[in-house]
């Protein structure tokens, strides 16, 4: 019987060589080496060989054997064995399981122990590789970090420049009709056309205006320019208690024993179009030597901002100009800094003022104490004051500060690599006598060209002084031409005069010298 002997000695073969395969990927698993170092190779190449003798076994075999059962039962057997002990392994790392399967679908002819080596080795490798999952800590911690996001940035960017200008009716409007109207008043009234940058009608009563710029905003934030009707509908206007910060310049140097209203008492004086002075406070709160200035008056602010100086009590004060913070996008739905409603993922909203979590705030009922969302602190959730808004305020300045540094920094970068070296382009000396590389035709060209720059600059002086007596001129014709109007106007009146004169002297005066003649003779002769 030669068939039974191989049947005996092939399983105890394989067994054995399974076991080398157990004991190669426990060593690999506790001292993972990369794929290209010495030892991995050995082990590798180990593992080749032990893959070869075992399919020349089941080779030979399978040639003695016509049945073929017992060894391919055993033969799925093992591999669900090594399955199972690849899935507890990659249980372990985390790994999804139908990495052994697509390898295993992907190499269907090659042999079973080889298949099974080359996934160990696969394994083996993806162990070394980092997990990129994120977890819920440090999901937490990022969100606990004031990070600057995209929306807030556009939102400081975006935003209107000046605030919303409120106007509220007792009925509802046509919002087209009520614009031409206040259009209209303006350019009748003050002529000037108003620059409008958005407006929005808000439950068809109350309309909401955003000026364009800041002449159009003095115009609309006083309250004595505006009519008492628009369309013949009475209204009343809300919106800016004070000026934004385009109306304000900054004083330096302002001693802290200064009173503030003393200052502004002597500041109107000499600039009656000064609103308000604020003192600056650092973010200590304590007052620092900085003065906010106020002004309604936008000629007013460019000269001052031009002479960069201003003279209170016969002490000269440097001015600059007022920057003002970043505005901070705060959710609307759960108060929280960095987007807008439309994006928000909470479920429940957020009560403003007590920091209730609630399903429809309109429906609930706050006890009015206030407590913010954010820090715990004892004021509202929309308070720019909260300590949170204002670290997040700090790093979004510095933000688009250093945003605008980094644009001009690269231009000026641009701008200096563009550098001129004489010595990568020399000069081309075509003199072979030793004589500079200049010549006598080349000094007189340049001398002819001085003599050109000097005779343009006398052109140019010239043309200046022929400018300058023609616009005396014209002056001098405008005066004249005025003179010649008013003696006109002297003229005609004179003519007036004396037409007067006339039919008073023929209507009354002659008939009554004519009278008085009349009756002197017969006067005369009666007595």
């Amino acid at each position: 019987m030669i068939c039974p002997l191989p049947l005996v000695s092939q399983p105890s073969s394989i067994i054995q060589n399974t076991n080398v395969q157990k004991d190669i990927s426990i060593d690999d698993q506790d001292t993972p080496i990369p794929t290209s170092s010495p030892l991995n190779q050995q082990h590798y190449d180990s593992q080749h060989q032990i893959s070869n003798e075992q399919g020349q076994e089941i080779g030979s075999s399978n040639v003695n054997n016509n049945d073929e059962f017992i060894l391919v039962k055993r033969n799925k057997k093992k591999i669900k064995t090594n399955h199972q002990h690849y899935q507890h392994h990659q249980q372990h790392q985390h790994y999804p399981q139908h990495h052994v399967l697509q390898q295993h679908q992907h190499q269907p002819d090659a042999p079973t122990n080889k298949n099974i080596i080359t996934t160990n080795t696969s394994l083996q490798r993806n162990s070394l590789l980092p997990s990129t999952s994120p977890t819920y800590s440090h999901n937490h911690e990022m969100d606990m970090k004031n990070v600057i996001s995209e929306q807030a940035i556009r939102f400081a960017q975006t935003h209107f420049p000046f605030p919303p200008i409120i106007i509220k009716f007792a009925q509802d409007v046509n919002e087209n009709v009520i614009i031409k109207s206040i259009e209209k008043h303006f350019n009748e009234h003050f002529y000037m056309d108003l620059s409008i940058a958005g407006h929005r009608l808000k439950g068809k009563r109350d309309l909401i205006l955003f000026a364009g710029n800041r002449e159009s905003f003095v115009l609309l934030y006083d309250d004595k320019k505006w009519p008492q009707h628009l369309n013949s509908i009475v209204f009343e206007k809300a919106g800016a208690k004070h000026l934004p910060a385009q109306f304000s310049i900054i004083l330096r140097n302002v001693p802290i024993d200064i009173n503030i209203d003393e200052l502004l008492v002597n500041i109107k004086n000499d600039y009656p179009d000064v609103v308000n002075a604020f003192r600056i406070s650092n973010k200590d709160e304590k007052p620092t030597t900085l003065v906010r200035l106020d002004i309604k008056c936008t000629k007013i602010i460019d000269e001052l901002l031009k002479k960069k100086f201003m003279y209170v009590n016969n002490i000269r004060y440097t001015v600059t100009e007022y920057i003002s913070p970043a505005k901070v996008l705060v959710c609307t739905k759960c108060y929280q800094i960095g987007h807008f409603r439309g994006v928000c993922k909470s479920e429940l909203q957020i009560c403003r003022t007590c920091g209730t979590s609630v399903m429809n705030v309109k429906d609930h009922q706050c006890d009015k104490i206030k407590r913010c969302i954010r820090c715990n602190g004892p004021h509202e959730a929309s308070d720019n004051h909260c300590p949170l808004i204002k670290a997040y305020r700090i790093d979004l300045t510095r933000s688009l500060l250093s945003t605008s540094s980094n644009i001009t920094g690269m231009n000026q970068n641009v701008q200096q690599n563009y550098i001129y070296n004489k010595n990568d382009y020399p000069q081309l000396n075509g003199n072979k006598d030793g004589h500079p590389w200049y010549n006598d035709s080349l000094t007189a060209t340049n001398r002819r060209l001085d003599e050109l720059v000097q005779k343009m600059g006398t052109l140019n002086q010239n043309v200046n002084r022929i400018m300058d007596f023609n616009s005396n001129s014209y002056n001098q014709h405008i005066q004249i031409h005025q003179l010649i109007v008013k003696q006109d106007h002297d003229i005609q009146l004179h003519q007036i005069d004396l037409s007067f004169q006339h039919d008073f002297v023929s209507q009354f005066v002659s008939p009554i010298c004519q009278l008085i003649l009349d009756v002197i003779p017969t006067m005369i002769k009666k007595i």
